[in-house]
């Protein structure tokens, strides 16, 4: 079982003082909101194929659970190729989010 914040009407407001509600979908029944979800950012961001697995699903909806509470942020790591650029552009097209990606170099440091 997940629980995501897709599902609700509602949730297309301002975020709430609580957060979004969230609803219990079981693995069948949360395929269609991903690939809804896909779409949306092959159309937002990039035209990408995109696997999914296990892991990137849990990602997936781990990224939505904590970027729709209120002030809730998000730091990411692990191994290469797992994506998690992906899944936070697909939970951010979901949530009608914008997504911000800074460039890291040799020289990033504060100006």
């Amino acid at each position: 079982s997940y629980f995501v914040s897709w599902v609700n009407s509602s949730n297309r407001r301002a975020l709430p003082p609580a957060g979004r509600i969230l609803t219990r979908l079981t693995s069948k029944d949360l395929g269609p909101f991903i690939e809804r979800g896909i779409t949306r950012y092959r159309s937002d961001y990039r035209d990408t194929d995109v696997f999914i697995f296990r892991e990137i699903l849990n990602t997936i909806v781990r990224c939505d659970r904590v970027l729709t509470t209120p002030g809730g942020s998000l730091l990411l790591a692990g191994r290469s190729g797992v994506g998690r650029r992906t899944a936070i552009g697909i939970v951010a097209s979901m949530n009608n989010m914008k997504l911000f990606s800074p460039k890291v170099s040799r020289s990033y440091g504060i100006k």
